[in-house]
């Protein structure tokens, strides 16, 4: 699924009456390879797998299932982007 269709980002995985909603840079591909992991699924990178997905208002319609997403502190994933792509000395592709 590419970022820009974000509208439909509900992962469902019904054995466990479980909806995550994705956001990025909050984890998520660690959840997704749960997701991948639990349902039976084989995929070396998480977010190419066949999840069933479905929109908000979906999701508030499925009855008896927890929906759920990760967010993260704006000052912690600032000081990580600084660290990991800013910070001088870093060895990686970084900001120009």
């Amino acid at each position: 699924m590419p970022y820009g269709d974000m509208w439909m980002n509900g992962i469902i995985w019904h054995e466990k009456k479980l909806i995550y909603f994705f956001i990025p840079k909050c984890g998520g591909t660690t959840l997704k390879k749960i997701f991948v992991d639990g349902q039976g699924l084989r995929y070396s990178i998480p977010h190419s797998a066949p999840f069933e997905r479905c929109t908000p208002a979906q999701a508030a319609g499925m009855e008896g299932y927890t929906t759920f997403a990760v967010v993260r502190n704006p000052l912690a994933r600032l000081l990580s982007l600084y660290r990991d792509k800013i910070r001088p000395g870093y060895r990686g592709w970084g900001f120009k």
